[in-house]
């Protein structure tokens, strides 16, 4: 009947999609309302019955229903194809599949828009329930993840999702575009962690603005959020930035739920906000460890004795991420060829070679990171070898 009748399909599609939608607005609604105050649904746990948040089932419920809503999509378009690849000429055939794909289509395009619409919403409940409802032992959503991959995010560390994350890690930011870094860090404070950071590199607190810190860390296990002078920040070139909290997060023993949102009021460089409203947010489980083993060098590119052109870029990975801000710089060379200390050149890694003189010289160029924190590039800004 489904095949037979797109028409109804699309109705019918139309319908459930919409009335999926109110059902996941109005159950949302009323959990924010009663966010508060105790509905006597806890003695349910004495039961031994199930005790999943309650946004957690809406959302598996229109997963499940749109879900069913687009393989009937797909049945109806191959269905389509099959009546038109066997008209053989036949221009009432023909007329009969182009309806049935056209109807299939407009309503794949309602499916498709109602599940943006309800993952909207469900994300803006979630992120006002978070605040002042029942614990959540874990992040289930997530604001505006579009801006992670094609958007203003190149990457973040812990990695979203990310389980066993030593409890000593550091929370990595990497942007496509140039910061304000005034917005994310008090540049006036000084903590202790920035009196030996290299030339260049700007450090302190988080900034605290409106009365929250510009990047909440927070314990989904027990709603707790650091304070802005809890946590150090540094960036050495306004694109990439570490969030180093100076206790070790979790605690020996247990394992802990950990979300850290970039929040909107982070501005790019020429002003503009770096996100929409909400800003990003990810989530990830922090272990009862501490992890003590220093990084290790699992290849370099090139490797061998092979002659390669000064101008050839450089790859180092290691076999966890590394920190950013001291594996990123500007390697700057004086006319001698050495490295420019006076003049903030970046030497925690450096690139050499020996000239037809036998004098031992650097290139200048920069280091980059890459593969979520793990590869250091090295691209130098020589153009050619020397004569």
């Amino acid at each position: 009947m489904l095949l037979n009748s797109p028409e109804r399909f699309k109705k019918t599609a139309t319908y459930l999609a919409v009335f999926v939608l109110i059902v996941a607005v109005f159950v949302l609604t009323a959990q924010l309302v009663s966010a508060q105050a105790s509905l006597g649904i806890e003695v349910g746990v004495n039961t031994g019955l199930g005790t999943a948040d309650l946004k957690t089932i809406i959302v598996r419920i229109v997963q499940v229903l749109l879900g069913f809503l687009g393989i009937a999509a797909v049945v109806v378009i191959i269905y389509g194809g099959y009546i038109w690849m066997t008209a053989a000429g036949n221009e009432e055939k023909v007329a009969q599949a182009k309806k049935i794909l056209v109807n299939a289509i407009i309503g794949l395009t309602v499916i498709l828009a109602a599940f943006a619409i309800v993952t909207y919403v469900v994300n803006k409940f979630g992120e006002a329930t978070r605040e002042g409802g029942a614990v959540q032992k874990r992040p289930v959503y997530s604001i505006n993840p579009g801006a992670l991959g094609a958007g203003v995010l190149q990457a973040v560390y812990p990695e979203p999702g990310a389980r066993d994350v030593a409890r000593n890690t550091l929370i990595m930011v990497s942007f496509r575009e140039e910061i304000n870094a005034a917005t994310i860090i008090d540049l006036e404070s000084n903590p202790q962690a920035c009196q030996n950071v290299p030339e260049g590199t700007r450090c302190g607190f988080l900034r605290q603005t409106a009365g929250s810190p510009a990047v909440v860390v927070k314990n989904v296990n027990d709603d707790s959020v650091l304070n802005a002078n809890q946590v150090v920040a540094l960036t050495n070139d306004n694109r990439n930035f570490v969030f180093d909290p100076i206790q070790y997060l979790g605690e020996a023993g247990a394992e802990a739920g950990y979300s850290v949102n970039l929040t909107d009021f982070i501005a790019k460089a020429d002003g503009a906000p770096a996100f929409l409203s909400g800003g990003y947010l990810w989530s990830f489980t922090v272990s009862s460890l501490l992890d003590l083993t220093p990084p290790k060098v699992e290849s370099v590119i090139p490797s061998g004795d092979q002659a390669v052109a000064k101008n050839t870029t450089l790859q180092i990975t290691f076999n966890e991420a590394v920190n950013v801000v001291g594996a990123t710089g500007q390697a700057i060379i004086d006319d001698a060829g050495q490295l420019n200390s006076a003049g903030g050149s970046f030497d925690n890694i450096t690139i050499s070679y020996t000239d037809g003189q036998g004098n031992l010289r650097f290139v200048s160029g920069e280091f980059m990171i890459a593969n979520q924190f793990r590869t250091v590039q090295f691209t130098t800004d020589v153009v050619c070898r020397d004569q």
